[in-house]
């Protein structure tokens, strides 16, 4: 959930990733980097990091972002690597509902969703955009 930043790599980063193969970061844990830069750089097929919202994420404000040499966003696009329309414009670390670092509308558990529908056994919990799954032993609905 946190990375501490207290041993930094080059370009004085507490997150480096570079040269990989990977396609998405899914990093659906990350949730604070308290001090050092974040490099990305030169990962040939990754998408999604470029839209992420890295200051919400980054404590120090002294550190930035490095992105670069990564799959071009246009291309990322084109072939349908974008985030889930059920994710914030936050930004996601992958394909899906699951990897969204903040939802659009409700949440239920770790997955963004449009509505506590209680038709799928789901209810709003009182005060915020959190769904709750109804007890198993209501019949068809929770209301």
């Amino acid at each position: 959930e946190v990375v501490g930043g207290r041993h930094l790599t080059e370009y004085f980063s507490a997150l480096y990733i570079v040269k990989t193969s990977l396609e998405s970061l899914n990093l659906r844990s990350l949730r604070k980097i308290r001090s050092g830069s974040v490099a990305i750089l030169e990962n040939n097929d990754l998408c999604y990091a470029e839209n992420i919202n890295w200051q919400r994420i980054m404590k120090s404000q002294q550190h930035n972002t490095l992105l670069q040499n990564n799959k071009p966003p246009e291309q990322c696009h084109l072939e349908g690597f974008v985030c889930d329309k059920q994710c914030s414009p936050e930004g996601c670390w992958g394909p899906g509902n699951k990897l969204c670092l903040s939802c659009n509308t409700f949440q239920v558990l770790n997955e963004c969703v449009e509505s506590c529908d209680p038709e799928k056994g789901l209810f709003q919990s009182p005060g915020d955009r959190q769904c709750m799954k109804c007890d198993k032993e209501c019949e068809l609905t929770c209301t």
